[in-house]
């Protein structure tokens, strides 16, 4: 998980936390992630930014479903 949450700070996704998913749902054990950026995000986003519609929605989905 660290691997993950760091991998995810680095494209400027810099605010996470995990958490016990038990603790909000009832759902089988588990982990959950809650990730955020402050503005160290901006930087990385716009030297990343491919021109396509929802640019900053397509930089969050190849950064974390990698």
């Amino acid at each position: 998980m660290q691997d993950a949450l760091a991998q995810v700070a680095a494209a400027g996704f810099d605010l996470s936390h995990d958490f016990d998913t038990r603790a909000i749902a009832d759902l089988p054990p588990g982990r959950g992630i809650l990730i955020g950026n402050s503005r160290a995000l901006w930087p990385l986003f716009e030297a990343a930014r491919r021109d396509e519609d929802d640019p900053l929605e397509h930089y969050t989905e190849r950064v974390i479903d990698t």
